[in-house]
C-alpha cells in the first residue's frame, strides 16, 4: 500500500478545500450526474461527492469499473443532452476511459473526465500510481487541462480555479471553437487523507449560484453563404448526429434510425440506393451504417454535397464528395415521375423484407426479433440499439420508430452497450428504456450489471438479448462466403469471426442478481407488455446465424421480382448485379 502524501495547504485551501470548489463549479455549470470510481487519492472527491448528493445537489452513482463507469456517464450524458462527469483515482484508472471517451469524441458528447492525481512533485518520479494522466486522454478530448492552485491568495486561487472549470465545461459544451464533445480536468491533490470537518470552508462562487463564466445564449447553428437549390430529383441521406432542422420539409430522406423526422418527411429505405439513382445527394450527419451510400456518392452521374452546419471536426467521405454547402432549399418543383418511383421501390422493398420475414419457412433470426420490439414498444419509449446487426437489422426492416432511438454510433463498437443503456435508464428514470443487442455485445458489457448495495438499479430498463451464438454480422460481409466456411479454412471463420461462447446467460444473470427469462420470438410481444417497467431485467431470445446470408438474399431475390415489372422506366430503375450486403 501506497503511503499518504503529507497534507500541504495553499494559502489555506487544501485538497478537501480544492475537492469541494471544483465539484461547486461544476454543479454551477449545469453538471447534474456524477459516476464515481472508488479510490485513494480521488478521496476528496468523494467525500464532497457524497455530502453534495445528500443535500440532492446532484445525483451521485458508484461503479467500480472505469471503463463501465465511462459509458455509463455517456449515456447520461446522451438521454439528457447535459454534460455529465466520471470521477477517477490516479494512474491506470484513467486510461480505462480512452474507449468511451473515443465513442463520446466521435458523437459530440459533452463528457467530463474528473481525475485526481498526485502532487505535480511525484509526477514523472516513478512513484505509485503515476502516468502521465493528461496527454493519456488528449487525443480523444476537446480539451485536457490539469487545474493547479495558482496564485498567493485563498481569492486568487479560487478565481484560478472555478473559472478553468467553467472554461472546461463550456468547452465540453460546444460553446468555445469545437463541437460538443469530451473534456478532461485532472487535479493534482497534495493529501488523500479524509476529511477534518463534514462542510469545507470554501471560498464563494458567482452570487445566485451562477457559473463563473456564464455560457453565450442557446441558439442554433451558424450557417452562411447562399442556400444550395435541390435537383427536382434529389435524395437527402441523414446519419447520425444529423442535424435534422437544416432539411427542407417533405424532402425524401435515407435516414438512419437514430435520425429523427417529422411526419412530413418522408424516409426511405436504405435499398432504395441500390435502385435508382439520383441527380444530386445530399449528406447529413454521418451515415456509416450502409456500403451503398458511399457507392452512390461515387456515382459517375451523381453529384454529391455535404450539408455543413459549421461545427463539424471531420468531413464524412471527403474522398467522394463534390462541394460543401451550409443551407438548402427545395426545388421550384419536384419531378412527380421521380417522387412516384421513390415511393413504389420504397414500398416495394418493405413488402419483400415483410413477406421474408413472416415467411413459416424462415429459421428465427435478429431481424425478427428487432422487428417485433419496435412494432410492440409504445412509440413513446426510448429504445436503444446495439452495434453490428441489431442497428441495421432496424433499418432493414421498420419503418414507424419510437419518438427517441439512441446508439453508440461515433465508432460505432459493441463496447460499452450495457453501461451506455443503463446510464440513460438512470437519466430519465419517467420513461422507459428498452434495449436491445446481441449476445457479444452483451457478454462483452456484462459486468455493467454489476451494482453495489447502495446504488440504485434502473427499474425501467429491458434488455433484450438477441443469442445467435457469435458474431453475427461476419455472415453477412465477404469472409462470411461459403468458401471460407470449408476446406482448406475449416473452422477458421468460426474461431475468429463467428467467436460462440460458452457462457449461460441466465446464470451470469443469476450472478448480478437481475432478472432474466428465455423466450421465443412469439412470446415476446406478451413478455414486453407484461413486465413493463419491472426491470432491470434480461430477455434472451435465441436465433440462429448460418442462414443470415440466405434471408438476405430471399429479401433481394423477391424485391428484384417485384421490381422487374414494365411500370418502372429502365432509365430510371436499375436491378443490382451479384451479392449484395446492406
Amino acid at each position: 500500500m501506497t503511503q499518504p502524501d503529507p497534507p500541504h495547504d495553499h494559502e489555506g485551501v487544501d485538497s478537501q478545500a480544492l475537492a469541494g470548489i471544483v465539484i461547486d463549479e461544476l454543479i454551477r455549470n449545469g453538471v447534474h450526474h456524477f459516476v464515481y470510481c472508488p479510490g485513494s487519492r480521488n478521496g476528496p472527491l468523494g467525500f464532497e461527492l457524497a455530502r453534495r448528493a445528500q443535500d440532492r445537489d446532484l445525483e451521485l452513482h458508484v461503479r467500480l469499473d472505469e471503463r463501465v463507469a465511462g459509458f455509463t456517464a455517456l449515456g447520461m450524458a446522451k438521454a439528457t443532452r447535459r454534460p455529465a462527469a466520471v470521477v477517477t483515482t490516479s494512474g491506470s484508472a484513467v486510461s480505462n476511459l480512452l474507449p468511451s471517451l473515443t465513442e463520446a469524441s466521435y458523437s459530440s458528447v459533452p463528457v467530463i473526465v474528473l481525475s485526481a492525481n498526485r502532487p505535480v512533485s511525484a509526477l514523472g518520479t516513478g512513484a505509485s500510481q503515476t502516468i502521465e494522466q493528461v496527454e493519456a486522454l488528449r487525443s480523444q478530448t476537446r480539451l485536457s487541462t490539469q487545474l493547479l492552485p495558482e496564485g498567493t491568495t485563498r481569492a486568487e486561487i479560487n478565481a484560478a480555479i472555478r473559472s478553468s472549470v467553467s472554461r472546461t465545461v463550456l468547452t465540453g459544451r460546444g460553446h468555445l471553437a469545437s463541437p460538443p464533445g469530451p473534456v478532461h480536468l485532472d487535479l493534482p491533490l497534495s493529501s488523500a487523507l479524509p476529511p477534518q470537518h463534514f462542510e469545507p470552508d470554501l471560498p464563494a462562487g458567482k452570487p445566485g449560484q451562477a457559473p463563473w463564466v456564464t455560457p453565450p445564449p442557446a441558439s442554433g447553428p451558424q450557417l452562411a453563404g447562399a442556400a444550395h437549390q435541390l435537383h427536382p430529383r434529389s435524395l437527402l441521406i441523414a446519419g447520425d448526429g444529423a442535424e435534422t432542422s437544416l432539411l427542407p420539409a417533405g424532402i425524401p430522406v435515407v435516414a438512419e434510425p437514430t435520425v429523427p423526422l417529422p411526419a412530413d418527411q418522408p424516409r426511405l429505405h436504405p435499398w432504395v440506393l441500390d435502385y435508382l439513382t439520383p441527380t444530386d445527394v445530399v449528406i447529413v450527419g454521418r451515415p456509416t451504417l450502409h456500403r451503398n451510400v458511399t457507392h452512390t456518392m461515387r456515382h459517375p452521374n451523381v453529384r454529391a454535397y455535404y450539408l455543413s452546419d459549421g461545427t463539424e471536426r471531420w468531413l464524412y467521405a471527403a474522398a467522394d464528395l463534390d462541394a460543401i454547402i451550409t443551407a438548402v432549399e427545395p426545388p421550384p418543383a419536384r419531378d412527380r415521375e421521380w417522387d412516384q418511383h421513390l415511393a413504389r421501390v420504397d414500398c416495394t422493398i418493405r413488402q419483400a423484407w415483410a413477406t421474408t420475414l413472416h415467411d413459416s419457412t424462415v429459421s428465427s433470426c435478429g431481424a425478427q426479433v428487432v422487428d417485433t420490439v419496435i412494432a410492440t414498444v409504445a412509440k413513446t419509449e426510448l429504445l436503444w440499439l446495439g452495434a453490428s446487426n441489431t442497428i441495421r437489422d432496424a433499418a432493414l426492416v421498420a419503418h414507424d420508430f419510437p419518438a427517441t432511438i439512441l446508439s453508440n454510433r461515433g465508432t460505432a463498437g459493441i463496447d460499452g452497450t450495457i453501461a451506455s443503456a443503463i446510464g440513460v435508464a438512470l437519466a430519465q428514470p419517467d420513461r422507459h428504456v428498452t434495449a436491445v443487442l446481441g449476445d457479444l455485445t452483451f457478454l462483452y458489457d456484462a459486468t455493467a450489471l454489476q451494482f453495489g448495495h447502495h446504488e440504485q438499479k434502473p427499474g425501467n430498463l429491458t434488455l433484450i438479448v438477441i443469442n445467435d451464438q457469435g458474431g453475427g454480422i461476419f455472415e453477412l460481409l465477404e469472409q462470411g462466403s461459403p468458401e471460407y466456411k470449408q476446406a482448406p479454412y475449416a473452422t477458421t471463420f468460426e474461431r475468429i469471426y463467428g467467436t460462440p461462447q460458452d457462457v449461460s446467460i441466465d446464470v451470469l444473470c443469476q450472478a448480478y442478481g437481475i432478472r432474466h427469462r428465455t423466450v421465443t420470438i412469439t412470446e415476446l410481444p406478451h413478455v414486453l407488455r407484461d413486465d413493463y417497467d419491472s426491470g432491470p431485467q434480461v430477455i434472451e431470445v435465441r436465433t440462429g446465424r448460418e442462414h443470415l446470408r440466405g434471408v438476405h438474399a430471399r429479401a433481394r431475390r423477391c424485391t428484384d421480382a417485384r421490381l422487374s415489372s414494365p411500370t418502372t422506366p429502365a432509365s430510371t430503375l436499375r436491378i443490382p448485379q451479384g451479392d449484395h450486403r446492406p
